[in-house]
């Protein structure tokens, strides 16, 4: 929107409200002007703040567009049904803008209560920040993705690479190579450096194990990691955590859908991440190739897409994607989370859901002025 047409919203407004009260409508005002044009300003965010980014996209996000969107088509996902997609666009000047939608103001929800019960689980969706998180402290300690590396888990050895277990835990969604990343991570760590320092994620706390033997099993004793980086052998030293979070009990994982795409975000894009040109490709590869449920959805609104996505899911529970979309020719176009219900019928609706999202959006903005 123009200045000029901007300031004849305004007056228009201020037009209609007159004569609705009898008045004359006085000039439109400094403060007016300013009302319109922080508007457009943060219509569209560029993410430009690490420290502030997530109070940038709260600020930036849409959260009745799309509620009212589905109203308008009889579309209902239900009451449970959690939503955040960003339409990805580009200045002039080619840099990477965002327009964010929230579905019922459901994409800042704590997934857990404030009494510990459950809003949704975030399940596998979490294992690409597991993952993410095991690359960079493998590179801050001079190993790489190939490197043989030895450990013992519950009792068992283990002889693999860190490429195998991130393709495991992000591809086939494997519960013992997520808890594998997590463990060389360290819990500590991978909350305290990792999480709070490094993504500065406000809310995302990782803690829960994901395959146990017994009950007490839990990824608080990491044990001695052993790579065979070249002729050199590196040591990485078991070590014990010590950091409990009385906000999130059970040993919980716990997030918002904003936190889970904003990781798939930085992946895709390598903005905020300090991890080398190979490992973001071996992420971007693994998520291109893991099962996407919402690619159907995908397809029927826009043929050719392609989708990096890591979904999740606890059959009685809940169903997640979180996905970052491009054309066929690569274009970045949205940025997708998603929760439902777990139902017998889930995967058909997660990808309505999916279809319905992007095509309201698609809408929203075809309606608008055009602002680049």
């Amino acid at each position: 929107m123009t200045e000029s047409l901007a300031k004849a919203c305004v007056w228009l407004l201020a037009m209609f409200m007159s004569a609705c009260a009898g008045t004359q409508p006085e000039a439109v005002t400094m403060t007016q002007e300013k009302s319109v044009q922080e508007a457009s300003e943060t219509a569209w965010t560029a993410l430009s703040r690490l420290e502030t980014w997530y109070e940038d996209v709260q600020k930036a996000t849409d959260t009745t567009a799309l509620e009212s969107a589905f109203l308008r088509r009889g579309y209902d996902p239900g009451p449970d049904a959690y939503a955040f997609i960003a339409k990805i666009d580009r200045r002039a000047n080619g840099e990477e803008v965002y327009r964010f939608y929230s579905y019922r103001d459901t994409a800042f929800i704590f997934s857990l209560t404030p009494e510990g019960e459950e809003r949704f689980w975030p399940a596998s969706t979490v294992k690409l920040t597991a993952s993410v998180m095991a690359l960079m402290r493998a590179e801050s300690l001079g190993v790489e993705a190939d490197d043989p590396v030895t450990f013992t888990d519950l009792g068992e050895a283990h002889q693999t690479t860190l490429r195998a277990l991130v393709e495991a835990a992000i591809i086939p969604s494997d519960n013992a190579a997520y808890n594998a990343l997590m463990l060389f991570s360290g819990l500590d760590r991978a909350n305290d450096t990792y999480i709070r320092e490094t993504f500065h994620f406000p809310t995302m706390v990782l803690q829960r194990r994901y395959y146990r033997k017994a009950p007490e099993d839990n990824l608080r004793v990491s044990p001695e990691f052993v790579f065979e980086h070249g002729s050199e052998t590196i040591r990485v030293p078991s070590e014990t955590s010590r950091h409990y979070f009385a906000h999130v009990p059970r040993e919980a994982n716990a997030t918002t859908l904003v936190e889970l795409a904003e990781i798939l975000r930085r992946v895709m894009t390598g903005q905020w991440l300090t991890l080398s040109a190979s490992n973001l490709s071996l992420l971007r590869s693994a998520l291109l190739a893991a099962p996407s449920c919402i690619g159907e959805g995908v397809e029927k609104a826009h043929p050719s897409y392609k989708v990096y996505n890591k979904g999740g899911r606890v059959i009685g529970d809940d169903r997640l994607e979180v996905a970052y979309i491009t054309d066929e020719k690569g274009t970045p176009q949205y940025l997708l989370a998603l929760s439902l219900p777990y139902s017998e019928q889930v995967e058909a609706q997660t990808q309505t859901f999916a279809w319905q999202l992007i095509t309201a959006v698609d809408a929203h903005i075809a309606g608008m002025s055009p602002e680049f």
